[in-house]
């Protein structure tokens, strides 16, 4: 997988360029329409669909811990706007009990068996597609962080706050170029650099397809 993230990143890098200029498009308005309006379609179409495989989701976290099958969760969104996340529960019920909030990491051993699983091919995810619907997230977009560490970040890595200039998404550019334990440095690089070129449809559909190559490689790794 590592190889895998390096050669995303040199290629990403090396089709877009960064600046702080963050220009407003023609016709921005009606572009974010068209986005908005096909994301939510495409949500619905696909919740639709993942219905059977959610409820398979359900079943196992049932029956391989105790506690909730759905985990919900404060994150903070556009314009710093908080909003209320869910995704299938893949920790412990009581993984933060003593210590607080803490980021997950590659064998956090707070994650379940069953857990483990469904982050490995990203099922645990599923249940933001109801965000998309909602207009909470987006399907592309910098991945939302908790008020805790938002205020963290803030203040000690330089323009963390430009990530929310744009909607929040169930996957993004750095998702697909950084390896899971990657700081919040590397991330907000292509986070910034997605931010950059969030008008530009192709950037749009390679995150898609390098999502989607990153979900069967981890099927076979």
């Amino acid at each position: 997988m590592e190889q895998y993230f390096a050669e995303n990143a040199a290629a990403i890098r090396a089709t877009f360029s960064f600046s702080f200029e963050f220009e407003r498009p023609t016709f921005e308005s009606l572009r974010n329409f068209v986005v908005a309006f096909g994301e939510t379609a495409i949500a619905a179409l696909l919740l639709l669909l993942a219905s059977p495989a959610m409820l398979l989701c359900v079943i196992g976290i049932k029956l391989t811990s105790r506690g909730p099958s759905l985990y919900k969760q404060e994150r903070i969104g556009k314009n710093g706007k908080a909003f209320t996340i869910y995704k299938f529960r893949s920790m412990r019920m009581d993984a933060e009990e003593k210590t607080g909030p803490v980021l997950s990491w590659t064998a956090d051993p707070r994650v379940t068996a069953f857990g483990n699983f469904l982050r490995k091919t990203h099922l645990d995810e599923l249940p933001q597609l109801w965000n998309v619907m909602v207009g909470d997230m987006g399907l592309v977009g910098p991945r939302p962080e908790r008020p805790f560490f938002v205020s963290r970040f803030r203040n000690e890595v330089p323009y963390y706050h430009l990530r929310e200039r744009v909607k929040p998404g169930i996957t993004g550019l750095a998702q697909v170029c950084c390896g899971y334990n990657a700081g919040p440095e590397e991330k907000l690089e292509f986070d910034l650099l997605y931010i950059q070129h969030q008008h530009s449809w192709s950037m749009y559909f390679l995150i898609l397809y390098y999502t989607a190559r990153k979900i069967l490689l981890a099927r076979t790794v």
